[in-house]
């Protein structure tokens, strides 16, 4: 039987961990060689070139926002947190494993916040982008769905090999 976290915040926990086993689920079905090969090899971001990198990014991102939250709240230390390079999917599902331990340890502190105080914090991401809890949790959620789709479709442009 799924247990269900309490509160919005721990409602908002649920679908980011559903978000990332459902990437976990695709990246386990990912031959080597189609990890680590370039599928757009036309875009200005280093962080779209391949599975590899989508992943890397995804990764890293997770506990950006975890540590953003950190600061802001200043209950936890925000960690600099050194990801290896990905060699595989396996290594990425680890680390996406021990990333959304990561927020829920984040989380823990702030799980009871009333719905006022989750939307009256403002937290300020990179380049001057201002969420509240909620819209920050909302954006990391989508953030992984976004580049599990991306991964969907490079595993599609990525037939032939």
């Amino acid at each position: 039987m799924k247990v269900f976290r309490k509160g919005a915040t721990g409602a908002l926990l649920d679908e980011y961990e559903k978000a990332i086993l459902e990437y976990m689920q695709l990246l386990r079905q990912i031959p080597d060689a189609r990890f680590t090969a370039i599928a757009d090899a036309q875009t200005d971001d280093p962080d779209c070139r391949s599975i590899q990198t989508v992943a890397q990014h995804v990764v890293a991102s997770g506990y950006g926002y975890a540590n953003h939250l950190r600061r802001h709240f200043g209950h936890l230390a925000a960690e600099q947190i050194q990801l290896p390079q990905f060699l595989n999917p396996e290594m990425v599902c680890t680390a996406l494993a021990s990333m959304l331990q990561y927020t829920e340890n984040t989380l823990q502190a702030i799980w009871n916040l009333s719905f006022e105080a989750v939307v009256s914090n403002r937290v300020t991401l990179w380049g001057g982008q201002v969420f509240d809890v909620e819209q920050l949790l909302e954006h990391a959620i989508v953030h992984v769905l976004r580049h599990r789709r991306q991964t969907e479709w490079f595993l599609q442009s990525l037939q032939s090999i």
